[in-house]
């Protein structure tokens, strides 16, 4: 899968959550004209106003997003899969969905990677979104991580609480290490503990996240830049949105290395 059936699949749920909300606002104002059968202007016909132009908004960005992906698919050339592993320039995008998605591209536009949120039953997966709309802070999430071939590599846990933390485990489910953001009044902070609490590197950047960098302590070392455009593939990336990540992992790194690809995603969420 390329970038182009990202732009495409965006475009498509783009359109149904427009057409939901127009269809919303087009019950309401029935609703409340057959309570009040005459035109009053108030606070409920300035609420319909604005979801019609909240669904035309997500509208007109769903074409844009389709004719993205027509354009780019002329040109993206879908070959055998890279190995993620190997990549040390790449760009990572969240989809649009109400369960937390990224995707992994490599510098030729190709997908060579995923990590996504699952959990072991149906209603499981429901009740998480539920819970998720409401109460961010006290959900809990389970995140996988996938390489190129579609094969699990390293389980991710968002523990539930005001302050961001996620624990980094390996297939058998025993924890690896723990990512976990601090308070600072002057800079985004994150700490890198160990399965013994040890520190293992540390993470910052500035307040909005533009950009983080981030150093281990076995010489690996990350830099994550929101909304960057690699220039030696602008023509995938072009207004694409997303995070360019520069990841350098030491040669007798301490850790598996889809931690630390795991670890780049991670940092886009921020404080969503």
């Amino acid at each position: 899968m390329g970038i182009h059936e990202h732009h495409a699949r965006n475009g498509k749920r783009l359109f149904l959550l427009s057409s939901f909300i127009f269809f919303a606002a087009i019950i309401a104002f029935i609703l409340d004209y057959i309570r009040t059968p005459y035109f009053q202007w108030g606070k409920d016909t300035v609420t319909f106003i604005s979801m019609i132009i909240m669904a035309l908004l997500f509208m007109i960005y769903s074409f844009v997003e389709k004719e993205r992906a027509k354009k780019i698919g002329t040109t993206i050339r879908i070959e055998e899969p890279l190995p993620m592993l190997e990549q040390q320039r790449f760009v990572i995008r969240r989809e649009t969905s109400l369960i937390t998605s990224i995707t992994y591209f490599s510098m030729d536009g190709n997908t060579m990677g995923i990590l996504r949120e699952e959990y072991e039953t149906k209603m499981q997966k429901v009740w998480k979104i539920f819970v998720s709309l409401f109460l961010k802070s006290l959900n809990e999430k389970r995140f996988v991580l996938y390489n190129e071939l579609g094969e699990a590599m390293l389980i991710v846990r968002q523990r539930a609480g005001m302050h961001l933390s996620y624990t980094f485990h390996d297939l058998a489910g025993d924890k690896i290490c723990e990512l976990k953001q601090t308070w600072n009044l002057k800079k985004l902070e994150w700490l890198l503990r160990s399965e013994h609490d040890e520190e293992i590197g540390e993470i910052t950047g500035d307040l909005h996240a533009n950009i983080q960098k981030g150093n281990w302590k076995d010489g690996s070392y990350i830099e994550v830049k929101e909304d960057a455009i690699p220039v030696e593939a602008i023509e995938y990336f072009s207004a694409s949105g997303g995070s360019l990540v520069n990841l350098s992992i030491a040669e007798h790194a301490k850790y598996e290395r889809a931690l630390y690809y795991a670890v780049a995603a991670i940092l886009t969420l921020k404080n969503r």
